[in-house]
This record gives structure tokens, sequence and C-alpha cells, in this order.
């Protein structure tokens, strides 16, 4: 559905408990770029970062581009890529069901 009705509302969780978890964090490198008048983190339509390098491999950090700062694209990159274009195109509208407004991957960086 293309209406308000399709997206979470009046949610509510009550007595978690979470206890004994062990886990680790995996840094995530963002791109900073320019959103309206001002900076930001590049992120996709759906808000994951648009991750182009690593910070846990330091023999090959790169996922996206290369060690000449070129894009070189994975699968992942390249569908946030198509989708963000598709955005700008006005083939995929911001409506409450597709959820696109976090996208910040601008013209820029699709032509990187």
């Amino acid at each position: 559905k293309d209406d308000d009705t399709v997206t979470s509302s009046n949610i509510l969780i009550r007595n978690n408990h979470v206890r004994d978890i062990q886990c680790w964090n995996n840094e995530v490198p963002a791109l900073f770029g320019e959103c309206g008048n001002h900076g930001c983190v590049v992120n996709d339509p759906r808000g994951s970062i648009f991750q182009t390098i690593k910070t846990f491999d330091k023999e090959n950090p790169y996922l996206a581009m290369n060690e000449n700062g070129r894009y070189a694209g994975n699968v992942v990159s390249d569908m946030q890529i198509m989708v963000a274009q598709a955005i700008l195109d006005e083939m995929i509208t911001d409506i409450p069901s597709r959820q696109t407004g976090p996208n910040s991957i601008n013209q820029d960086i699709i032509d990187w």
C-alpha cells in the first residue's frame, strides 16, 4: 500500500531484559557530503551508511573504492547507487511505505 497504514505506529515493548550479552563493535567509516545547506553522513535510501572502506582489515581496507580513491563498487554499493539515482530521477518517490527520506547519496556521489 502507498499510505500511512503500512508504517509501524503505536508500538509498545515492555519488560525486556537483556543479560550476559557479549559482542564486539565494528566501526563503519562513512563518507561526509553535502545535504542541502549543511554537511551530513552519506546514507542510502533506507538509512544505511554508504560504506566504501572497512576498519577491521588493514591489509585490504577497500570495499567500494580502490587504493587510488576511485569508485570500484560492489553488489551493495552498486544497489545503493542505483536506488539513489531512481530517487533523483523521481522514478521512486518518498511515500510513507517506501521510506526513502534518509537518502543523502547525491548526484556528485553517483557521478564519482
